[in-house]
């Protein structure tokens, strides 16, 4: 077989000459089907697996497939130009593509079968040959994939590109692997080469294929170098290469930039920051002409955007173990940002100043997990410091530098605590990370520490800036927000960093913290405040560091105890206060839930409920919320705290903040589930229902509703309280406050949603009665009480319900009962017109049917008519060629209205005839449907069935046609040429002429000159009345009074008191909804010359 079919592609005449089929192409094509099915056959061949039938002689039969797919190969590069040239001339583009696809998998899967081996082959020596030959011809299969990989623009081309482009990734990636391949400098250059071809301009309509497979490349060779010096400059010709076509196609094809640097992206990802920095310097190129020149200039304007490509693409190296070097970091890219920051000063741009601080960005990336942090973190401590430390830089390299150090000593701890064999060698080198860490924490804390003091001692307090300026002052603010910013990063950075510091040093900051806290508590200078909310902020790091023993807990929580109790001090510290307080309590849970410090933290958050600013109460939830979730139920103490702490937390549902009131029911939830009785529970909750004020009952009747939301489904004691609760709460409905109101009848949708019918049934009258009881106030809630209607009306009708409705609202129940017959009588009238049509359908179709009927008229293939599909579209299509012949003629004829336009109602009929007309259901329920979704609009809309009419039918006699106007256009049987259609070629005055030649019996009348004398006046008249119209409108316009006779500008006459267009009289009638366009049109005077939007605008 393969000698048949080799000797058939080398030796025939027809498919080796092109000149038998130059000029032939049905010939041409036919050459291209049967090439593309000799290779198919050939793949077969040489990608069968001899393992699979034939054990014994597996090794023979793969030798002998070398052997063969050697030669194949050797005969297709031969043949690979006369190929492509034919498959180019191709006429037929899914013949040619799908066999330059086949060619291109012919090529990949004969050089690989040339240079794969096999565990159980012995003979070496047969192996090195193979390998000597695939070293030779793989620059040749890899030029001529290459080749296969440019097609056109059509959708058949892009796919066979993609095709080709896979075939090419499979080819590199199996020699790329290669010690002989990859070690050949001759062979690389050859293929860097045939690859550099894939950037030419007439493979850019598929480079989001093609720069994929460039890229992979790249990657594959540098990656399996093996260090390998010599493949330095192919890659870093190959990356420049790519790099420079950004800006050569930054001007004229601006949407291959996304692709371009997709693909530099892939490279960074394949094999991380450092190899690409080490094969492509972003420098400017005339940096290195002198020493001097060299530290002012800074980073290639046109290589600016390689930078955000490293800090997005660089964290995404999917190494196994990515490590980095903070060597690296430290000599090759602070070198670069030392070089922008010295170019910074001259640059107007401001980008220089930009690329410093994305090159310190990537700090973060080379924190992750560092190797030499041993050896080289020591020296870059103090660089690090006094990058912070830089005003020119901040806020923004304060955000790095902190974020960096937090992922750098949070990441070491994890990896130590995170490794299981605590004896390995690995262990101790992530001990000694530690250490190392814990050393330089001791140089780095004391900066951080006075650099929060500083921020937030400069930054204005919230409670006085405001007053100063009226709250204009937007610079200001910002710079405030900024700073504060920036504290939030150092004390994360802090937190971080305190939990590997050394304990004896960690105490000693802490002491110094707490002595100066309490200095600034008893000042009373301006500053105070401020001063304050640093110390506890940096009392809130070290607490979260968890490195801090009890005593240190206990004095911190003494010395912020009068600032909860109180509000003498400012708010920014009280809210502070009750940070710290929330921290201690989520990072120190043995401090608070002992006994004694349980009970006395308690009773000081409800003694302190008066004294709580508003700005404080999320954070005093959270304490509270940690509190109660330690709370034992068996503990009457506890249980007396949790009853007194209800109110509060009842109130907060109501809270203007969302996260309060989150927080709220939280709270609610777990002093439900430490009750864990609801009988028990439920008792406290309804003593809030007799609360003085609305507000509080309101927040009761709330608390109940997400009580019963979250229990009623599983918990029987909830289930069965249900009818007495629901009893009880509908009592609140004589009460006239609207947001109580508001929420007894989201009470009442759960519950009646939660509730049987046999629960329901007994108190469906007060149910009913109290959703009507609150007068016109219930139209804000026509809404919900509609809801709750419809779930009432399913369980028990519209009969039951109707008598406890008032008879003033019995208009609403008769209104949903008229919209739920009209849906169901719609409903069934659909039903009933599908099942006629189809009917219909079956008869017409059986009647023009020619298969032969089985027994009872029914067949085999239908199973309900005596016609296939197949068969019955006969008759439908001879009946759809008439109807659309027929809509043809139809539409010709719309197309010719009067004066030979075609009017918006033909163009409209035409496009609608295109695609059926449309028909949309009737809208249930008077609810507004929903057109974007997908599901909902496929059941509403149905296509009206071209086939399904008769040809007979449709006639030209049945069109009619409208003008502009919408008026019905009566064509003439005068204006129409002989076979019916209308003479487009006529004009109107044409038409007109033929018209009134008809009417007066063959001859023109002939107008009058009195007529026309007439005619002349009657306008002259209408002309004048409509300039004395309009010159009475403007004596009413606004701005008249200036307005001067003989110029064109504006004038201040005597007596008149302000300056022209200095006052327009303000009437808030004239801006009424039913006075508005009067308004508009007196502004005209105004703002001319413009559109309505700009007047409206203007008004």
């Amino acid at each position: 077989l393969f000698v048949v079919v080799t000797k058939f592609v080398t030796d025939n005449p027809i498919v080796s000459s092109a000149a038998a089929i130059k000029h032939n192409n049905a010939v041409k094509n036919k050459v291209i089907q049967l090439i593309s099915s000799i290779f198919q056959c050939l793949i077969a061949i040489i990608e069968y697996d001899p393992a699979a039938v034939a054990d014994t002689h597996t090794a023979a039969l793969r030798c002998t497939q070398k052997e063969i797919s050697s030669q194949v190969l050797a005969s297709l590069l031969q043949k690979a130009q006369f190929i492509m040239s034919l498959l180019k001339s191709s006429t037929e583009d899914t013949s040619s593509s799908v066999c330059r696809v086949v060619f291109a998998q012919l090529i990949v899967t004969c050089t690989c079968a040339v240079i794969y081996k096999e565990e159980e082959e012995e003979d070496d020596h047969l192996q090195q040959k193979h390998l000597i030959l695939a070293q030779k011809l793989y620059p040749l299969s890899l030029q001529t994939v290459v080749h296969c990989c440019s097609g056109g623009n059509t959708n058949a081309e892009d796919d066979a590109v993609y095709r080709c482009s896979i075939e090419l990734q499979r080819l590199n990636r199996l020699f790329l692997s290669s010690d002989i391949i990859i070690s050949s400098e001759p062979i690389l250059v050859s293929c860097v080469e045939s690859m550099k071809l894939l950037l030419n301009f007439k493979y850019r309509n598929h480079w989001n294929h093609l720069l994929q497979a460039y890229s992979h490349f790249v990657v594959q060779m540098v990656l399996n170098s093996n260090k390998d010096l010599s493949t330095t400059p192919l890659a870093s010709s190959m990356i420049d290469r790519i790099v420079e076509l950004h800006l050569a196609k930054q001007a004229n094809d601006a949407g291959s930039i996304p692709i371009i640097e997709n693909a530099v992206g892939t490279i960074i990802e394949g094999f991380g920051i450092e190899k690409f920095l080490l094969l492509c310097s972003p420098l400017d190129k005339s940096s290195g002409a002198s020493n001097t020149s060299q530290s002012t200039r800074g980073l290639r304007p046109a290589r600016l955007w390689i930078l955000n490509l490293l800090k997005t693409r660089g964290a995404k190296y999917y190494a196994e173990e990515p490590t980095y070097h903070l060597e690296f970091f430290q000599s090759h890219i602070l070198g670069l940002a030392r070089k922008c920051d010295a170019a910074a000063a001259t640059d107007v741009s401001q980008q220089q100043k930009q690329a410093c601080i994305d090159l310190w960005s990537l700090l973060a990336i080379f924190s992750t997990n560092p190797v030499d942090i041993q050896s080289s973190l020591p020296i870059f401590v103090p660089t690090i410091l006094r990058a912070i430390q830089d005003v020119r830089y901040h806020p923004q390299l304060i955000t790095i530098l902190c974020n960096s150090l937090k992922v750098l000593a949070s990441g070491a701890s994890q990896r130590m605590e995170n490794l299981s064999d605590k004896k390995s060698s690995h262990f101790s080198v992530l001990q000694g990370d530690v250490m190392v860490i814990s050393e330089v924490s001791v140089k780095l804390l004391p900066t951080l520490f006075k650099m929060v003091e500083h921020l937030t001692a400069t930054a204005p307090d919230k409670s006085t800036s405001m007053g100063e300026d009226g709250g204009n002052n937007v610079s200001s603010t910002l710079e405030q927000q900024e700073k504060m910013q920036c504290a939030n990063f150092l004390t994360d950075a802090i937190a971080a960093l305190a939990s590997l510091a050394p304990p004896e040093f960690l105490q000693s900051l802490f002491k110094k913290v707490m002595h100066r806290l309490i200095l600034a508590i008893q000042d009373q200078d301006d500053s105070r405040s401020s001063r304050v909310d640093a110390y506890l902020r940096l009392a809130q790091a070290l607490v979260s560091s968890k490195s801090l023993d009890g005593s240190s807990v206990d004095l911190l929580y003494r010395a912020i105890k009068p600032l909860i109790r109180s509000d003498e001090q400012c708010l920014k510290t009280q809210k502070s206060a009750y940070k710290v307080m929330a921290e201690i309590c989520d990072s120190y849970p043995k401090f608070v839930n002992s006994s004694e410090k349980m009970i006395e933290i308690s009773e000081l958050l409800i003694g302190s409920i008066m004294a709580c600013h508003i700005s404080a109460r999320q954070m005093r939830l959270k304490c509270l919320n940690s509190m109660i979730k330690n709370f034992d139920r068996e503990n009457a103490q506890h249980m007396d705290l949790l009853v007194q702490m209800t109110g509060e937390v009842f109130l907060c549902l109501k809270d203007s903040n969302g996260k309060a009131r989150d927080l709220a029911y939280e709270i609610l939830l777990s002093m439900a589930r430490v009750f864990h009785d609801m009988n028990a529970f439920f008792p406290v909750v309804l003593g809030a229902l007799a609360a003085k004020t609305a507000h509080m009952r309101s927040a009761a009747v709330m608390a109940l509703s997400r009580l019963v939301f979250e229990y009623a489904r599983h918990d029987e004691a909830v289930q069965a309280l249900l009818p007495s609760l629901l009893q009880t709460v509908v009592v609140l409905f004589d009460e006239k406050a609207r947001e109580l109101i508001k929420s007894v009848v989201g009470f009442v949708r759960i519950s009646v949603a939660a509730m049987s019918r046999e629960q329901l049934e007994p108190i469906l009258s007060e149910v009913v009665a109290g959703l009507f009881k609150f007068g016109r106030g219930k139209d804000r809630f026509r809404a919900k009480i509609k809801i709750i209607l419809k779930k009432l009306v399913r369980l028990f009708g519209y009969e039951k319900i109707t008598p406890f409705v008032p008879e003033s609202d019995t208009r609403l129940l008769t209104h949903m009962r008229k919209l739920a017959e009209r849906a169901a009588r719609r409903k069934a009238e659909s039903k009933q017109q599908s099942n006629a049509d189809e009917n219909n359908d079956e008869f017409q179709a059986m009647m023009e049917s020619d298969e032969e009927d089985s027994d009872d008229g029914l067949t085999l293939m239908t199973g309900k008519t005596g016609f296939t599909k197949l068969t019955a579209m006969t008759g439908k299509t001879v009946r759809s060629s008439a109807t659309s012949f027929n809509k043809s003629v139809a539409d010709s004829a719309g197309a010719s209205s009067v004066g030979g336009k075609s009017t918006k109602s033909s163009k409209r009929t035409r496009r609608d005839e295109e695609a059926g007309p449309r028909v949309l259901n009737a809208e249930k329920d008077g609810e507004v449907l929903d057109m974007l979704d997908n599901t909902r609009m496929m059941k509403q809309v149905r296509f009206e069935d071209t086939q399904a009419y008769d040809g007979d039918d449709v006639s030209d006699d049945g069109m009619m046609e409208f003008d502009s106007n919408g008026k019905l256009v009566v064509q003439d049987a005068a204006l129409f040429i002989e076979g019916g259609q209308p003479d487009i070629s006529m004009d109107d005055e044409e038409a007109d002429d033929a018209e009134n030649e008809q009417i007066n019996n063959g001859k023109r009348r002939r107008v009058s000159k009195f007529e026309n004398a007439k005619e002349a006046k009657a306008k002259t008249h209408t002309k004048k009345n409509e300039e004395q119209r309009q010159k009475n409108l403007n004596k009413n316009a606004l701005g008249t009074a200036y307005k001067a006779k003989k110029a064109g500008g504006d004038v201040k006459k005597k007596g008149q008191k302000f300056e022209p267009y200095a006052y327009i009289p303000l009437d808030r009638k004239n801006y009424t909804k039913k006075f508005r366009g009067k308004a508009v049109s007196q502004m005209e005077s105004v703002v001319k010359n413009v559109g309505s939007k700009r007047k409206r605008k203007a008004l």
